[in-house]
């Protein structure tokens, strides 16, 4: 299916971040790979199928990708790493309420978002 405009606008600037050079922090982060770009985009796709929005996206130091989503009193930060990996983090209020794998938790992230 077609993405949304807001789906269209987080992807785009994902893709952006191939743009990113080593050291684009001036602290030494390496460029986003292109492993977490193109995870990063397919998650949006999957979210977006749900009418989820990203919140805010941003590259990491290692070269991984953010994701946050929010909604209500939950928030889950997703990070879509160089090798492959995830890490899923979500949160109700200041507590961390689940932690672990993106395919484990991706039930729960379309549940509470």
């Amino acid at each position: 299916p077609p993405l949304s405009n807001a789906a269209m606008k987080a992807a785009s600037k994902i893709l952006g971040f191939k743009n990113l050079t080593d050291n684009w922090d001036s602290y030494g982060a390496e460029k986003p790979s292109e492993n977490a770009i193109v995870n990063t985009v397919s998650f949006i796709r999957i979210i977006d199928a749900h009418e989820i929005p990203v919140y805010f996206s941003a590259p990491g130091p290692n070269g991984e990708i953010v994701v946050e989503l929010r909604k209500r009193n939950y928030e889950a930060e997703i990070y879509f790493n160089a090798d492959n990996s995830n890490e899923v983090l979500i949160y109700e209020g200041d507590t961390c309420i689940s932690e672990g794998m993106l395919d484990h938790l991706l039930p729960q992230i379309l549940e509470l978002f």
